[in-house]
């Protein structure tokens, strides 16, 4: 990179030094769960 990249334009690799703990996918969702607060869901 010369730095005239953009942040999207930078590619992502996930490292296992990155990683805190290991968890399954039932955990990560019951994790990220998101509030409609405008009630724009049907």
């Amino acid at each position: 990179m010369d730095g005239t990249e953009i942040e999207s334009d930078r590619e992502f690799t996930v490292k296992s030094q990155y990683l805190l703990k290991q968890l399954t996918v039932d955990e990560i969702e019951s994790c990220e769960v998101v509030t409609d607060r405008l009630k724009c869901s049907a």
